[in-house]
């Protein structure tokens, strides 16, 4: 949006062409639309409208037109199977589908999906295609008594004839996001104008962050989700450029040279690709270089020492070009980020603000600040967040100071000296959702039944009166505390913990990030949770790092394929050994360490995340999508993909074993 033409294609896969469209020609396709609904289709206030769609103009405009007309927009994630877009697009009771071509094709299945047809809250009675579309499919969906218009005949044809925004309430619904959350089908996440309008608002004035008209930003993550649908309002509030990725995330280095933003924006997946990009390029005596400069980098970060500029000369100017060379600051969120990845992207890339925050919480409740140099933090709430840490006792996370606990649990873990300082992050505020849509109970269509999302939303929600407001609360599951400067720590998860046949608890995730980070054959490690023995297993998959893990092949005698010295006892041998070095440094418990006959290792080419994110056939006979749309890993469903090679990971589990 606000581009220019593509100066040099060659360089692009598949090569691009940005097309202007201005900040007035938006206002007046999104209105157009909306009128188009109102006036043509006879859609009401507060119905939805789904947008199934890859990232584009016309997906903001959409969502635009349904802030105007007080319509709901619906995030349906472009990459999700059938079933999930079938459950969306019910569950939802989306009266409006908006999809692009690839995704247009899909619908006359979608319709007969059994997801779709059982559920008594299905009430699509128009779909909008965004590109050329396809005969075939349009008199397909005509043949159900759907209507089919194309998006630019519908902006056309209403140009002219403009119908008369809807103004809506403050806490109307403006958007419905269905979280690709990492168990189960998809949760809807309500969140009102006030919602977004609290974070983008706070998100401007936090006092690190400065956004311009002038400001260049390229959208590659999904705006079906909060995180990347909040940096381009963010932006658009300003007047700043927003350009569309190609393909997603699929040519981002190519177009990041093309495009050249002044912001960007990752979640920690997206910033791991880029380092482990630029060290595959760093061999011989550039390695070396590379290392040192980081080490002197990260010591001045950590100290203060300082650290000779010439390094930033010989390297990091360099390094700086695969984001386009023109970065102001990066952003991370969407998932926890390593302190090594969050080191190399300070030293390499440039300044970086990490946010903390969920879907239910309209993105960032909490922000670090550029001049904050000290890491392992996520930074103060923002002024619109109140954060409170609640003990959890089975835990020994205890919030208060020791003279507050008399008696009980928690007396008796500050005698043992087993407590531990923190609690459960619970949020609060303006920006935080009223919880999770049932239809039975939110929807507008009479008689649905529930979908049990209120008990949902009792559990991890309640109300608190403040003032003269009454604020949403919810409660993360993440374990926090507080540090010298009123910042904030995640230091555990409540619920992604195990205890194995000992009785030790496993962190599942800080053991995955050790051994990911630091073994650098290990392009994905997972950790499945088997609490029916006394030692930790992992999988482990080989992608982008197969051309170093060949050299090591023929240098080791390694003989075969990419898959036949992924599975060699030599190359686990080699990844038991990294592992332990990897477990020493981080002062990992001896019970956290693997041995070699504990690993399944296998090859996947790169880009398999793409797959992953689709859906891939499993164990069980189903397709899964293993991992969401911000690469965060889906366990239950990894569970099942790498089921078939837990008996031999686990050759002495007992019959009542946990997993599949």
């Amino acid at each position: 949006m606000n581009g220019k033409p593509n100066p040099k294609p060659v360089i692009v896969d598949t090569p691009a062409e940005w097309e202007d469209v201005t900040y007035a020609e938006m206002k007046l396709n999104a209105r157009a639309f909306g009128s188009c609904l109102r006036k043509t289709h006879g859609i009401a206030q507060k119905e939805k409208i789904a947008i199934w769609s890859g990232n584009c103009a016309e997906w903001l405009m959409t969502d635009l037109a349904c802030a105007a007309f007080n319509y709901v927009s619906v995030s349906v994630y472009d990459t999700l199977g059938p079933d999930a877009a079938s459950y969306i697009v019910a569950d939802s009771g989306a009266q409006v589908l908006v999809c692009e071509d690839k995704t247009f094709k899909k619908v006359p299945d979608l319709l007969k999906d059994e997801v779709y047809a059982s559920n008594k809250g299905a009430d699509l009675k128009v779909v909008v295609y965004l590109g050329k579309g396809d005969e075939a499919t349009k008199a397909a969906l005509e043949a159900k008594g759907i209507k089919v218009q194309g998006f630019h005949d519908a902006v056309k044809a209403n140009k002219d004839k403009l119908e008369p925004d809807t103004k809506p309430a403050a806490d109307d619904m403006v958007t419905l996001m269905y979280t690709s959350g990492t168990t189960g089908m998809p949760k809807g996440v309500m969140l009102s104008h006030t919602n977004i309008t609290a974070t983008i608002t706070m998100i401007d004035l936090t006092p690190s962050i400065t956004m311009c008209s002038t400001d260049v930003h390229l959208s590659y993550l999904p705006l079906a989700h909060i995180f990347e649908r909040c940096n381009c309002f963010g932006l658009l509030v300003k007047g700043a450029h927003v350009f569309f990725a190609s393909n997603g995330s699929r040519f981002l280095l190519a177009d990041l040279g093309v495009v050249r933003p002044t912001i960007f924006a990752g979640v920690p997946k997206v910033y791991e690709n880029v380092r482990d990009a630029v060290k595959r390029k760093m061999v011989g005596f550039k390695a070396k270089l590379f290392d040192a400069a980081m080490s002197a980098k990260v010591a001045d970060i950590e100290t203060g020492c300082g650290y000779c500029a010439l390094w930033d000369m010989l390297i990091f100017k360099k390094t700086k070009q695969a984001l386009g060379g023109r970065v102001r600051f990066c952003v991370t969120g969407g998932a926890p980020i390593s302190r090594d990845t969050l080191n190399f992207v300070l030293c390499a890339l440039g300044p970086v603000v990490q946010g903390y925050g969920a879907t239910e919480t309209s993105a960032a409740s909490a922000l670090t600040m550029t001049f904050d140099l000290t890491l392992g933090h996520v930074g103060p709430p923002l002024g619109t967040a109140a954060i409170r840490l609640v003990d959890v006792p089975d835990m020994n996370y205890f919030s208060g100071p020791k003279e507050m606990y008399k008696d009980g649990k928690a007396k008796a873990a500050f005698d043992a000296g087993k407590n531990k300082s923190g609690g459960e992050v619970w949020i609060g505020g303006p920006g935080v959702s009223p919880g999770y849509y049932d239809p039975a109970v939110n929807g507008l269509k009479k008689g649905v039944p529930s979908n049990g999302m209120s008990k949902k939303t009792k559990e991890d929600f309640f109300t608190e009166k403040s003032g003269e407001r009454t604020w949403s609360w919810f409660k993360t599951g993440d374990i926090g505390s507080w540090n010298e400067n009123g910042c904030l720590k995640i230091v555990d998860r409540r619920k992604n913990m195990f205890k194995t046949s000992l009785g030790e608890y496993i962190p599942v995730e800080e053991v995955e990030k050790t051994y990911q980070d630091l073994a650098e054959f290990a392009n994905f490690v997972f950790l499945p949770k088997e609490t029916k023995v006394s030692y930790v297993a992992l999988c482990v998959v080989v992608s982008d790092s197969i051309g170093q893990v060949m050299k090591w092949a023929k240098d080791n005698g390694v003989e075969g394929d990419e898959k036949t010295v992924c599975s060699s006892d030599k190359l686990k041998q080699k990844l038991a050994e990294d592992f332990e070095a990897a477990a020493k440094e981080k002062k990992l418990a001896r019970f956290m360490w693997v041995n070699k006959n504990n690993l399944h290792v296998e090859y996947l080419p790169i880009g398999y995340q793409e797959d992953w994110v689709a859906g891939v056939k499993c164990a069980n006979g189903q397709t899964e999508q293993l991992l969401t749309a911000t690469f965060k890993a889906r366990r239950a469903q990894l569970d099942q993909y790498f089921a078939p090679h837990f008996p031999k990971i686990y050759a002495d589990r007992p019959k009542d074993h946990i997993l599949p």
